[in-house]
């Protein structure tokens, strides 16, 4: 061993008492830390209920199902405007695509399916989706869609059940032929037109039906179906 090599050994030992207390300070700044982030966490999942629910995977409060079939020969682009966030739980319809309908490119022949989550505390509920032809030329649409509730009586081994059945719709008012399907008669509306230079031009069509597919406790599974057709000239 050398004389250099002596004289650095004897200081990295010179106090031990030295490098105690420093890791009994780290370990107490650590600690703090966490205790900070812990109830900064609490704080912050108190204040923004969606987000809770979306990082512990709870149930939705109200599953509102949502399925959109592309039936055209262009390409169709939604996305959902007018979004309260109060009157939506995870996933709101703002919610980037596979969750919820932001960002959705639907494909001829393309098929998506969505469960949103409608707060079971709001009466009203709304949102704006608007639908963009791709194919030269092209203009969009907006339909507004409403949340829509209906209670079913049915006869029951007691009485009578009710049962209630949640959906959404392009009208703001429940059409009175709503009864014992708990459904609204199709509905049809534009959604864009487009021009292709030295190729066709077209109008599309969305059309919403509504379907039932059985229930779960008190509720109804719901689901509205949109689907986009066009019309050529």
């Amino acid at each position: 061993m050398n004389k250099t090599q002596r004289s650095a050994y004897p200081r990295a030992r010179r106090q031990p008492w030295f490098g105690f207390v420093f890791s009994v300070v780290a370990i107490a700044l650590i600690f703090a830390g966490s205790f900070a982030l812990s109830a900064f966490g609490d704080s912050r999942d108190g204040n923004d209920s969606s987000g809770a629910r979306s990082a512990a995977g709870a149930e939705p409060d109200f599953p509102v199902r949502i399925e959109l079939v592309n039936s055209s020969s262009v390409t169709v682009v939604l996305n959902p405007t007018n979004v309260r966030a109060s009157e939506w739980g995870f996933p709101a319809p703002d919610s980037a695509t596979p969750d919820g309908l932001r960002g959705v490119w639907l494909d001829p022949g393309a098929k998506v399916d969505v469960t949103l989550a409608l707060s079971s505390w709001v009466s009203f509920a709304s949102f704006d989706l608007s639908t963009l032809p791709i194919a030269g030329s092209s203009s969009g649409r907006a339909i507004t869609f409403h949340d829509q509730e209906n209670t079913l009586t049915i006869p029951g081994g007691d009485g009578i059940i009710m049962l209630r059945s949640p959906w959404v719709w392009p009208t703001a008012e429940r059409p009175n032929s709503v009864t014992s399907s708990g459904c609204s008669p199709s509905w049809s509306g534009p959604a864009g037109s487009f021009s292709v230079r030295g190729g066709p031009t077209g109008s599309l069509l969305a059309t919403a039906t509504c379907l039932n597919s059985g229930s779960d406790g008190d509720l109804i599974s719901t689901t509205t179906v949109i689907t986009f057709t066009d019309v050529l000239s």
